[in-house]
């Protein structure tokens, strides 16, 4: 199903909008994959991804949705509009695909979007594997201003340690422990206190 949403281009991205706070308006949104087949309705990204990276499609998966990004901001024209940037997920594999950075930038300047109109997003599990070739790429993408995030924070066991050791310029704090805060005096507490060392990291933060 994958193969041939990818072959015949049924792959969808749909914008989520991102609200500043500061700026008290939209000024972002993310970029998510979408599916639908005829006959299995909707599938859930979990399972197209997740089956994307199983059966080695990723890394075309990966370009066919960054391309769709691109036209969006190409062919809306986003730099006259209040949205600053779109967020791309990159999964892990792409990253730790020598060369892959190299064919970001290229696939951007094809359509003429500027580096400060993306915002490449990850999850600490990019940094479980090739370090070397995934250290590569990010500084490479990191060299031509484009900025990188952190998804799913507190989701994990070394988000703390990746914030040291990579440049990230925003934090997106995993929705799970907004959810709890509500409920929850301890998880208030731990969410306030996250907040306040993001913020002495003088990092931009995004609650999902």
């Amino acid at each position: 199903v994958v193969k041939d949403a990818i072959a015949t281009d049924k792959i969808m991205v749909y914008y989520q909008p991102i609200y500043s706070v500061k700026k008290k308006r939209y000024n972002s949104a993310e970029a998510l994959a979408r599916l639908y087949d005829e006959k299995l309705g909707w599938i859930s990204p979990d399972v197209f991804i997740t089956t994307a990276e199983r059966c080695g499609l990723i890394i075309e998966l990966g370009e066919l949705i960054l391309h769709k990004v691109c036209a969006f901001i190409k062919n809306n024209e986003l730099s006259k509009t209040s949205i600053e940037y779109i967020e791309v997920n990159v999964s892990p594999l792409q990253l730790m695909q020598k060369g892959f950075a190299d064919k970001m930038l290229g696939i951007m300047k094809q359509y003429g979007v500027e580096p400060s109109q993306i915002n490449v997003e990850i999850t600490e599990t990019a940094m479980m594997g090739s370090f070397a070739i995934v250290d590569e790429n990010l500084s490479k993408l990191i060299d031509n201003k484009i900025a990188i995030s952190l998804d799913d924070y507190g989701s994990g066991y070394a988000t703390i340690n990746y914030i040291n050791k990579i440049p990230f310029e925003l934090i997106k704090i995993d929705r799970t422990i907004i959810q709890d805060s509500f409920m929850e005096r301890k998880a208030e507490i731990t969410l306030e206190h996250t907040i306040s060392m993001l913020n002495a990291l003088e990092l931009d933060i995004v609650a999902e």
